[in-house]
């Protein structure tokens, strides 16, 4: 459901029939999803940062490429709390930061990446790696407490 969700979010028709109308997305099959979702991009992203062995080219690589997507997730977050996501990236971020507590920062800096941001120190990008992760475990557990 949540690529059906983002898939009508985003999609125009060019002819015939709008085959995606009239689809419906709930809560009871989005939350499990999400949680999936989430425990294993982050899963993937701890992979990823022990696959980069300290280059910081590599990590800056992988900090730009995930954001993408957890924004995808984020419009599920957002549906299921009758909530419109905005259009923009940051806009997103910033809307899923204050609806489930979470700090938008970590998000807005792999953005920034994500945007062409050159040159960050090795440390900044641990730093931004270590907020991150943090930053999506509580919103993982957040998700957990959901009723389905």
């Amino acid at each position: 459901p949540v690529e059906f969700l983002n898939m009508k979010r985003h999609y125009e028709v060019a002819f015939g029939e709008d085959v995606l109308k009239g689809l419906v997305f709930e809560r009871r099959t989005l939350r499990p999803q999400c949680e999936r979702e989430l425990k294993g991009k982050l899963l993937l992203l701890r992979t990823g940062f022990l696959e980069t062995a300290g280059r910081a080219e590599e990590l800056q690589r992988l900090l730009a490429a995930s954001i993408t997507a957890f924004l995808s997730v984020f419009n599920a977050l957002l549906h299921m709390q009758g909530k419109e996501a905005p259009r923009g990236r940051r806009e997103i971020v910033k809307a899923v930061a204050e609806l489930y507590g979470i700090e938008p920062e970590p998000f807005l800096q792999c953005i920034d990446l994500r945007e062409g941001k050159k040159d960050v120190p090795l440390a900044a990008l641990k730093g931004t790696f270590r907020s991150y992760t943090a930053q999506i475990e509580k919103l993982i557990a957040d998700v957990d407490r959901l009723p389905a």
